[in-house]
């Protein structure tokens, strides 16, 4: 199309912002199971579609020693009465001259990662 290049569907936000901000070998644990890359960026993606983005408290988050974060949210679910909290801890490194995570811990309702 007259020099402009375009893709063959929509973009996927979601994805472009995993792939910007974890490492390629990226591993995680979700509410006690661990798991590789594609299942964290799934369950990362499940939680994501519970939370409310307008209602959603995240907390300062913490750095620790050697390239650890920490943080927690909070926010209740639509239709629920009750408010969901969880905790996160990531290790973050260097990779192609920028901070990326290496590994995501990831504490909470079981529910919540579910796809």
């Amino acid at each position: 199309m007259g020099g402009i290049h375009t893709s063959p569907g929509p973009i996927d936000l979601f994805s472009t912002r995993f792939n910007t901000y974890f490492m390629p070998e990226a591993r995680g644990m979700l509410a006690g199971r661990s798991v590789d890359r594609e299942e964290l960026k799934e369950g990362l993606l499940a939680l994501q579609r519970t939370w409310d983005s307008e209602n959603v408290k995240v907390m300062e988050p913490k750095h620790h020693s050697r390239g650890m974060m920490s943080t927690e949210m909070e926010w209740t679910p639509e239709g629920s009465t009750m408010p969901e909290v969880v905790s996160a801890e990531a290790s973050v490194g260097q990779e192609s001259g920028h901070k990326q995570i290496r590994f995501l811990k990831v504490e909470g309702n079981p529910a919540l990662f579910r796809v």
